[in-house]
């Protein structure tokens, strides 16, 4: 009984061993044509770009696919620091203003203390860590420590898709981010919606209550720019 443990063990380790393998070739290849691209987040009361959002995109087809991959396969802490070190090339200092997006699971345990060690050798003045949506992740205090030591940094905070999943304004509280994003969801066919406009009414009230510069995904249009403006958004 006890050899065939052994050998069941052993086997089981070559297996999760291939399974890591093959997930980090599948990475590797995505990356091949690897490139960021800065999409400019801009204010349209103060006519100034606020940021660049860092923005990956792959050989892949489907990023957003990729990405939830890489999550799976425990890489998106590889990658999330590959976008840190490529932004910041050979130097200390950014050129311009930029944001990372860094989902929750890299803001805990051995996974932030390698995201910490890497953003303490920048100078991060300049940097907005992003901190995208993850339904099926709570936030604890272990985390919002965490994002405190971040902010002692100098990097600013930016919480995404405010509103939707965990995102929301007992979040905000906590942690006092400088920026908040309200989700395109929202906005999409907003003129149409009542609803829509009351919800995204509400959503600035709450950030501009915690003194937050409110972003809005999905402004495609002058008359939708208007409408958001009367309900007291700036961006």
């Amino acid at each position: 009984p006890i050899r065939n443990i052994l050998l069941f063990a052993t086997l089981l380790i070559i297996a999760l061993r291939y399974k890591n393998l093959f997930a980090l070739s599948q990475y590797l290849m995505g990356i091949r044509q690897f490139n960021l691209k800065l999409e400019p987040i801009y204010d349209t009361e103060g006519h100034v770009n606020l940021h660049y959002e860092a923005l990956s995109r792959f050989t892949t087809t489907n990023t957003q696919k990729f990405i939830e991959t890489l999550i799976a396969r425990d890489l998106l802490l590889t990658h999330t620091l590959l976008v840190i070190k490529t932004l910041y090339g050979d130097g200390k200092n950014l050129l311009a203003p930029v944001s990372v997006n860094v989902c929750p699971s890299l803001l805990k345990s051995t996974n932030f203390r390698s995201l910490y060690q890497c953003l303490s050798g920048y100078d991060c003045s300049h940097l907005t860590i992003e901190i995208t949506e993850n339904a099926s992740m709570y936030y604890t205090d272990e985390i919002y420590a965490n994002i405190r030591q971040i902010k002692s940094l100098g990097c600013k905070i930016s919480i995404d898709d405010f509103g939707t999943g965990n995102n929301n304004v007992e979040l905000i509280g906590k942690i006092k981010p400088d920026y908040l994003k309200i989700d395109r969801d929202f906005v999409i066919g907003m003129r149409q919606d009542e609803k829509k406009v009351e919800t995204v009414r509400q959503l600035i009230a709450m950030g501009k209550a915690y003194q937050c510069t409110i972003i809005v995904e999905g402004v495609e249009t002058a008359e939708c720019a208007h409408l958001l403006t009367k309900l007291g958004a700036k961006i």
